[in-house]
């Protein structure tokens, strides 16, 4: 409400629960699919590297249907203990999506230990 007070157009967060190692129209990712092409920003946190086994085998599927399915525009953070899937995952983007893919790697976040990305969908 208090961002809502002083930015016009207003701002809705959802937080919802998936499973990123199966493609996005599964059951599972039901509620992400509903809502991919009117998300602004979308947050993976702390949940990748985990998945790393899982993700390979899939082919990392799920974020290739979501790069895919977001709106143009459309910001991806993904925020982890390592930096060592963002080649893959930056790969993905690459392959699934037209034009260029901006890309940030903020470091030195005040409070943030581990590692940070964020991709941005292009106007495609």
């Amino acid at each position: 409400e208090a961002l809502a007070s002083v930015v016009p157009g207003g701002h809705r967060v959802a937080f919802h629960t998936g499973d990123i190692t199966i493609p996005l129209d599964s059951e599972a990712n039901a509620a992400v699919a509903q809502r991919a092409d009117t998300t602004d920003v979308f947050i993976a946190s702390y949940v990748v590297a985990e998945n790393a086994v899982s993700l390979r085998a899939s082919e990392y599927v799920f974020f290739r249907d979501l790069f895919k399915a977001a709106q143009p525009g459309a910001l991806f953070l993904f925020a982890e203990t390592t930096h060592r899937l963002w080649p893959e995952i930056l790969q993905c983007a690459l392959d699934v999506l037209e034009g260029p893919v901006p890309i940030s790697l903020p470091t030195n976040l005040p409070g943030r230990s581990g590692s940070t990305m964020i991709l941005q969908k292009g106007a495609g």
